[in-house]
């Protein structure tokens, strides 16, 4: 056999066992990860929400014992968008959450190859590919941490740089990247903007399209922060979470959930990339040309490597909302493009004419995926579980009103009180988003809807629209209100405040600028032909 086939069946049986690592360790379900729950809860409620009629999406109704939380309202939506739509095929919430998974590994890797393909060749952007969706921060997130949006979100980041590189305004792929985990998006941002002025290409319209288009969450969500508990929960959380160099390296691998301590966690780069960037930086020649701007690919990698260590802490003072990150290593996301970027120049130019070094490439990626993929069990519910989850599905508070006592411990006696007067409460309905029901008072009383109030919470009796309270200090953060003597109808519903009509509007206009545009240049390119 000439030895050029035998690389080429060597290069796609190698690929061919990579991406069946990721099958098998997904096939019997999904695994016992940290958040893996949380995160399936989450796609039940945005589901729920939906089906009520909510859109977008805002108000979990079912979590928090019922009580309701605004986690919709501020979570990353896009994974829940497109749980919600498996859901409403029939498929059930664990198995969305599988299939999310693979979609991410799968399509960031078509995504990568597409990106490094108009630099290299088939092969060298193949073996990039597999390399980029198979660093250990992915296995991190997908078999430790079961955080599905920023596997989606470090998907999507290689679509942006194609549609630098090629001038491509993609306001959907940039609009994506954003709903699907804000906290990538927004580190990945500057190495974009960066990496735009570098290249010399003109991408106004990409970055502020998709701003603009996705702006119905973000929008909302910035303002509505001070309304909750995330920055006096998480506060400096960041100054504990340094890692030192050598653990970005190589750390043995762990499940707990604190990073740097052994059973912990560990976020890293992984040996075998970080070989291939240190023979690069030591063995390439300066003057050598390469078809990527090396330099500020390393620079980019230098940077956030100095930020995650702590080694630059005047950054984590100066940079706004960047102590909400929470935990430095998960500048990883970036980091690992940028050292992915480096790998493949490395192998091309110093592997791929020296077959025997990518045979042990091979066979070092392979063993190194399969020892951080592995799983440390699985865990499997009906749909019922995640459909009744009584948590918030954070765990420090984040989307906790600052005005109440703090989240549930148990689900009320009943969903309506009467805390005032004398009155019975009778034909209650409820949604996530409206709860209906008549009172009948022999005097002016006083209601309580268990429901955590939020702005855009409201409520009319008999057709008018009463003030609600919700500072009584023995039921902090509950909404109350008044009725009069007689019987009354009441509704409590949940609508957009005006911040959320600004950003609702600001996106719907930017869709429907970016559905115009694509049809004039169809129509344009149809008459060409």
């Amino acid at each position: 056999m000439p030895k050029h086939g035998l690389f080429h069946n060597t290069l796609t049986i190698w690929a061919i066992l990579m991406s069946g690592i990721m099958v098998w360790r997904l096939a019997p379900g999904v695994p016992l990860t940290h958040d893996a729950e949380p995160n399936i809860a989450r796609f039940a409620a945005y589901y729920q929400s939906f089906r009520d009629g909510q859109f977008p999406p805002r108000w979990a109704g079912e979590l928090n014992y019922s009580y309701g939380s605004p986690v919709l309202s501020f979570s990353y939506p896009l994974p829940g968008y497109a749980a919600t739509l498996f859901r409403f095929m029939g498929i059930p919430y664990e198995t969305a959450f599988i299939i999310l998974a693979g979609l991410s590994f799968f399509g960031g890797m078509f995504l990568w190859y597409r990106f490094i393909r108009l630099f290299y060749g088939y092969e060298v952007s193949l073996i990039s590919a597999v390399l980029f969706s198979s660093v250990p921060y992915s296995m991190l997130n997908m078999f430790v941490r079961g955080d599905v949006g920023e596997l989606m979100a470090y998907a999507l980041i290689p679509s942006v740089l194609y549609a630098i590189e090629r001038h491509k305004p993609d306001i959907v792929g940039y609009a994506a990247l954003i709903l699907s985990h804000n906290i990538v998006a927004y580190l990945i941002t500057p190495v974009f903007f960066a990496y735009a002025l570098v290249r010399a290409k003109s991408a106004q319209i990409l970055f502020a399209g998709g701003i603009l288009a996705s702006s119905f969450y973000w929008l909302p969500a910035l303002y509505e922060q001070r309304y909750v508990r995330g920055s006096l929960f998480i506060g400096n959380m960041y100054k504990d979470q340094f890692l030192p160099f050598q653990n970005l390296v190589f750390y043995p691998w762990g499940y707990g959930a604190i990073a740097g301590i052994p059973g912990g966690q560990a976020p890293q780069i992984g040996p075998v990339i970080a070989v291939c960037v240190l023979i690069l930086l030591f063995f390439k020649k300066r003057n050598t040309h390469t078809p990527v701007p090396l330099i500020f690919w390393f620079g980019v990698l230098g940077i956030y490597l100095f930020i995650i260590t702590g080694w630059l802490p005047f950054v984590w003072d100066i940079v706004p909302f960047l102590p909400m990150v929470q935990f430095p290593w998960r500048l990883l996301s970036v980091v690992s493009v940028s050292a992915v970027v480096i790998s493949t120049v490395c192998i091309n130019y110093f592997f791929f004419h020296q077959r025997f070094m990518l045979y042990i490439l091979f066979v070092c990626t392979l063993a190194y995926t399969w020892y951080s993929s592995a799983v440390n069990g699985y865990v499997h519910h009906e749909d019922g579980y995640y459909e009744t989850y009584r948590g918030t599905t954070y765990y420090h508070g984040q989307t906790t009103p600052v005005w109440t006592a703090g989240d549930a411990s148990e689900i009320p006696a009943n969903p309506v009180d009467i805390i005032g007067g004398d009155a019975v409460v009778s034909d209650y309905t409820r949604k996530s988003n409206l709860h209906t029901f008549t009172v009948t008072a022999k005097n002016e009383a006083i209601v309580m809807d268990n429901t955590v109030f939020f702005p855009g919470w409201r409520v009319s009796v008999s057709d008018h629209e009463v003030p609600v309270q919700f500072q009584d200090p023995s039921h902090r953060g509950i909404i109350t209100f008044t009725v009069p003597e007689g019987v009354s109808d009441v509704r409590v519903w949940f609508s957009e405040t005006k911040i959320r009509m600004l950003g609702d509007m600001v996106s719907l206009v930017s869709w429907m600028v970016l559905v115009g545009w694509a049809v004039i240049r169809r129509i344009g390119l149809i008459r060409r032909i």
